[in-house]
């Protein structure tokens, strides 16, 4: 390093980890940055001390459930913060089976957060906000002769572009509605 300079904020000679490291040249911040402090508050006000039950809710209950349900809110009993109600919005039929296993989320939702957090669930049946689609529809298998077909459709086409998209459109025109 330079004499006379001194090592900026963030830099490995520097302090690492504090907010001004999150400040970007000319006064910018990282956009998770500037959306941690909002989120955590807005998540205390429904009762999430730690903003991971709802993040992690999928590692909390196991994937199956937690496609099916949604964690609201947390309330506790006047002046505790022991012993508090777990409200989850839960889709369909799976509040009767939330219902069965509702000793088991209870225990690992106070293992998550380390203590014995809540004592009860509550279960309001409702629709849930929608998901992306995280597994891609596998592509239609096309019979030899319709394969045969497309190619001789698109063996004129000289755009590699609309040869694509020309040949997405004929495959799910020519191949059966069923999956393999």
């Amino acid at each position: 390093m330079a004499e006379g300079k001194t090592p900026r904020k963030g830099s490995a000679a520097g302090e690492a980890g504090t907010a001004e490291s999150n400040i970007r040249r000319g006064g910018t911040r990282a956009v998770g940055a500037a959306l941690s402090p909002l989120v955590r508050n807005a998540f205390r006000r429904q009762g999430f001390a730690a903003t991971e039950v709802v993040t992690r809710w999928a590692a909390i209950v196991g994937e199956r459930v937690a496609r099916r349900s949604l964690p609201e809110r947390v309330t506790f009993p006047t002046g505790k913060s022991v012993g508090g109600t777990l409200h989850i919005r839960v889709e369909g039929p799976m509040a009767t089976e939330l219902q069965h296993v509702e000793p088991q989320v209870i225990e690992r939702v106070n293992a998550f957060y380390g203590y014995p957090a809540i004592a009860n669930v509550a279960l309001k049946q409702g629709r849930l906000p929608p998901t992306r689609r995280s597994v891609p529809k596998p592509k239609r298998v096309l019979s030899e002769d319709a394969r045969n077909t497309l190619d001789t459709a698109l063996a004129g086409t000289s755009n590699e572009g609309l040869r694509a998209a020309l040949e997405a459109l004929g495959r799910q025109v020519l191949a059966p509605n069923r999956r393999p």
